[in-house]
C-alpha cells in the first residue's frame, strides 16, 4: 500500500517527520520530497511483508510524527 500525502509544516515540522522516517524504517519506506519552505510531499510505501498492517503503519506514522510535533512545540514552551 502506498499513499501520498502533501504535509504542512506547520502541523509537521521536518524533525518530526525525519523522526518518524527513522521509527517506520523497518516496515515502510518514506520518500520525502520538499515543495517550497513550508510544504513537503510525502509518499510512504509499506514494505510487503507488512501489507497486511498496511492501515496500521501508515496511521501510526503520522501519528508519530503528529506526536513529534507536539513534544516539540511543548518543549519550547
Amino acid at each position: 500500500m502506498k499513499i501520498c500525502r502533501t504535509i504542512d509544516h506547520a502541523l509537521y515540522p521536518r524533525d518530526a517527520i525525519h523522526a518518524a522516517d527513522s521509527a517506520y524504517k523497518g516496515c515502510c519506506v518514506a520518500k520525502i520530497f520538499p515543495l517550497d519552505a513550508d510544504m513537503t510531499r510525502l509518499e510512504l510505501t509499506v514494505l510487503p511483508e507488512y501489507e497486511n498492517n498496511a492501515r496500521a503503519i501508515l496511521l501510526g506514522f503520522l501519528n508519530f510524527a503528529l506526536d513529534k510535533a507536539a513534544e516539540m512545540v511543548l518543549q519550547d514552551v
